[in-house]
């Protein structure tokens, strides 16, 4: 059930305070939400912990399906693109319409579902850990691709759920899939050990795989072609065909959860790279050909926990700060630091912008609701002659209990335990 709670058209009069545009309130809980924008406007997909999926107008919280479409367990999220949703649980790629138009049309949304559940009586008898499943999906050019637990990676046709060719793989314990236009990247466990590989979708053969020798990386993406694995002391890049390059960390172990691939394309620059930040301070740049450098000035002291980085801007949590730089000439931009109990929960770069959430607890959490703020700042701005300038900031008011973040071009959605609420983002 999906309930909007409010709606407000007038912004708050207060700048320090940012009133939410929206507040639905989410029947069986949020399990996840994923911000959907394309030409044909902002919408969000929600799944409930009870399998349930909302597609909602992210304008006015709005449902624009007629009733919510239902999933199997374990569902996740594959992708979006021309207006399809992609979503895979343990047995079954799904693909629902996401324009206006189409979704209410439809009932639920659906347009396809490719995959078959066990049988009852199997489910019942075998061990779930030995069923085949999915393991993961993604969405590319050339279609939908999906890796199962036997080995079998295939394509399937983005607008039919048709199977268009697959390739055979040793039996998999583990997988990641990453898409990129009509590239795959895959991470995966196989035969007790770690194996990647990148390759075309179109490629009429099994794929080239790299041995890892060693356990699966903590982080993976793929970016301008090359796929990006990190393990606390090193990071490879890999390409199609199996080659690859690697960099150690200069100091100190890199951060799963302060990792940021990032790839732009143009004539004139066209290029690649990773930013990882180290639990002694540091911020490293890889480069596609596995080269590491420390560009930013005055890097943090303290362990960067999250990271995020856009073309032009890299900022960081680090300790009890928030900082940013400008990524073209390193220069640091801003620095704010944190108040006692505060703590950054949320980052985001976008363009020049980089924007954090913030949540403060309250001296009495009983009585006292954590507050939540968010905070801003553009990376070619100039601070003060000779230092850095402070973050914008103003109070999410009514925030209580943020799981998660949604960030789309011109609004924040706060995620809660059993609700979304809706900001729209400053100017």
């Amino acid at each position: 059930m999906l309930m909007l709670l409010a709606c407000t058209l007038v912004a708050s009069a207060d700048p320090g305070v940012l009133t939410p545009c929206w507040t639905a309130r989410i029947g069986g809980g949020v399990e996840w939400c994923e911000a959907l924008e394309d030409e044909a406007g902002s919408r969000l997909l929600v799944c409930t912990r009870e399998h349930a999926l909302h597609l909602l107008d992210a304008r006015n919280g709005s449902p624009l399906a007629d009733r919510p479409a239902r999933v199997g367990r374990g569902a996740r999220f594959a992708g979006h693109a021309a207006g399809r949703a992609y979503v895979v649980d343990r047995y079954t790629v799904h693909c629902f319409v996401t324009t206006p138009h189409e979704a209410a049309a439809r009932a639920g949304g659906l347009l396809w579902s490719a995959g078959q559940a066990p049988a009852p009586t199997e489910r019942k008898d075998a061990d779930p850990e030995f069923l085949l499943q999915i393991l993961a999906a993604c969405v590319t050019d050339a279609g939908v691709v999906f890796a199962r637990s036997d080995g079998r990676v295939g394509v399937l046709d983005a607008a039919t759920g048709e199977l268009r060719r697959s390739w055979q793989l040793p039996p998999l314990a583990e997988a990641r899939l990453h898409g990129e236009g009509g590239t795959i990247g895959l991470v995966a466990v196989a035969e007790g050990s770690g194996l990647a590989s990148v390759w075309p979708a179109d490629a009429p053969r099994p794929p080239a795989r790299l041995a890892l020798n060693r356990s699966a990386p903590a982080w993976s993406a793929l970016a301008a072609g090359r796929l990006a694995l990190l393990w606390p002391d090193e990071v490879r890049m890999v390409e199609a065909g199996g080659a690859a390059c690697a960099a150690r960390a200069p100091s100190g172990r890199f951060m799963a959860g302060a990792a940021q691939a990032v790839a732009w394309r143009g004539e004139a620059d066209p290029g690649t790279a990773v930013w990882l930040g180290r639990d002694d301070g540091g911020i490293s740049r890889v480069d596609a050909a596995g080269v590491a450098t420390e560009p930013l000035a005055d890097a943090p002291r303290a362990a960067v926990t999250l990271l995020r980085a856009g073309r032009n801007a890299v900022t960081c949590a680090a300790g009890d700060e928030l900082r940013l730089w400008n990524a073209a000439d390193g220069r640091a931009v801003a620095r704010e630091r944190l108040p006692r109990r505060a703590e950054i929960v949320a980052l985001h770069a976008a363009g020049a912008r980089a924007l954090a959430v913030r949540r403060a607890a309250g001296r009495q959490p009983a009585e006292n609701p954590a507050e939540y703020a968010l905070l801003w700042c553009d990376a070619d701005s100039q601070g003060p002659p000779g230092g850095e300038r402070g973050f914008h900031s103003a109070r999410l008011a009514e925030a209580d209990e943020v799981t998660s973040t949604a960030w789309m071009r011109d609004r924040l959605v706060l995620i809660e335990r059993g609700a979304l609420r809706a900001y729209q983002l400053p100017q």
